[in-house]
């Protein structure tokens, strides 16, 4: 067996060395999409810009952008094909940006045809530009990688460990074709020598309708999908000149909804709960004492609840439904019709939210 194996070796190797060539060969001979852009112009067209790393003989890596005006994302792409020395190909698209002013209008045919292409991966993210896009895309963000990846990974980490609830490019279209839910991406933008994720938009159907800061983000991620190692920073009770701070840190959530429909009016009872630990705080209060834990329950959880309700109630006002209540009463009903759901029903739904708190240990720094 031994002599077998040593005998299969230098094929094997020769097999690694060849694929590996055949890598190279292929980088040399495509240009791999990383990130797609598109804007309106004036008079109503679609204006595109595609990135794209051309890999060299030298293995220096320029980074091309190409740009142009079409009816469609399709006729954009054939227009950059035309100005490239290699065919272009979207296998290693990482994320696909949109400005406000085209979101608005609609995104469904632009979003749909990158689906319906198979090179591309679902888990790839999308994002609303605030500001100038060419000047975000363009711009050389020194001691980063490339663009591409620098806002595919700032999106993934507000995912992972922010409060930005997850999305993709298969997640999009999801809510958006499921009857009785919207859509949201998040909305990025370029502040002086860096990109930032401010704010989520909301979509109604596939328009931009509303959006929130990103601060409201937790209270969203909460009741869309909860946490499994979140934190939220509570300003404690006290005097303007003193208020004192806390972390909580390593919040695990769950959310229960149930509907009640009781003479004609419709309820849903949200029910949350929440476990955490402080690690940082600014005060004098001791922390090793239960009364003083309970009372940081206690308002943690009224915050929450308050809150919650109030980011439920702008998302009614602006017709607009990412958490998906039209899915919740659609289950529960025979009857279901979405425009009757959203014209006459929705508006009206009334809305109870209980959070209960357990700070289960303290690793407090001052």
């Amino acid at each position: 067996m031994k002599k077998r194996l040593s005998l299969l070796a230098p094929f094997f190797l020769s097999l690694i060395l060849l694929t590996s060539c055949s890598e190279k060969r292929i980088l040399d001979e495509v240009g791999l999409i990383q990130i797609v852009a598109y804007d309106i112009t004036d008079d109503e067209k679609i204006k595109g810009i595609f990135v794209v790393p051309n890999y060299r003989p030298d293995n220096e890596i320029i980074v091309e952008k190409y740009e142009a005006v079409a009816n469609t994302s399709k006729g954009i792409r054939r227009k950059i094909s035309a100005m490239t020395e290699k065919p272009i190909v979207a296998g290693q698209l990482r994320v696909a940006l949109y400005s406000e002013e085209l979101a608005k209008k609609g995104l469904i045919s632009i979003v749909d045809t990158l689906y319906r292409d198979p090179s591309i991966g679902n888990r790839m993210n999308l994002a609303i530009v605030k500001g100038d896009m060419k000047e975000l895309i363009m711009t050389d963000y020194s001691d980063r990688e490339s663009v591409a990846a620098y806002i595919q990974n700032l999106i993934r980490h507000n995912i992972d460990k922010e409060t930005l609830p997850t999305q993709s490019l298969h997640l999009f279209l999801y809510r958006y074709y499921s009857d009785g839910q919207d859509p949201f991406m998040p909305i990025i933008q370029k502040n002086e020598s860096h990109i930032e994720v401010t704010d989520i938009a909301i979509f109604n159907e596939d328009k931009f309708g509303m959006s929130i800061p990103l601060k409201k983000g937790f209270m969203f991620k909460l009741l869309l999908e909860g946490y499994k190692s979140g934190k939220y920073e509570l300003i404690l009770n006290g005097s303007e000149e003193e208020k004192e701070y806390a972390v909580i840190e390593n919040l695990n959530s769950s959310t229960t909804y149930f509907m009640e429909k009781k003479d004609g009016t419709i309820k849903f009872k949200i029910n949350v709960k929440m476990k955490g630990q402080i690690n940082e705080y600014s005060g004098k209060l001791n922390m090793e004492m239960k009364k003083t834990l309970k009372k940081i329950e206690k308002q943690l959880a009224e915050e929450i609840e308050e809150e919650s309700i109030a980011l439920i109630k702008s998302f009614q006002e602006e017709k607009v439904d990412p958490i998906g209540f039209g899915k919740k009463y659609r289950s529960k009903t025979y009857n279901w019709d979405s425009k009757k759901f959203y014209d006459e029903i929705y508006p009206k739904i009334k809305f109870d939210v209980k959070v209960n708190v357990q700070i289960i240990e303290t690793g407090i720094v001052e």
